[in-house]
């Protein structure tokens, strides 16, 4: 039988506060929020904002 990684449903209801789901969460929003201030980041940001916006 396969291993899954299946968040158990009560995580996917709240943010986890503690443990290595809330650690590995914190670290995409850290990583995220460093890679958007970096040229490729800004101009990703805007390409998806223009393409939210087109007509």
């Amino acid at each position: 039988m396969a291993w899954t990684a299946e968040t158990p449903k009560e995580e996917l209801e709240a943010f986890p506060t503690c443990g290595f789901r809330a650690r590995r969460w914190l670290r995409f929003e850290r990583d995220l929020l460093a890679w958007l201030e970096t040229p490729e980041g800004r101009f990703a940001a805007w390409e998806a904002a223009r393409a939210t916006t087109a007509e």
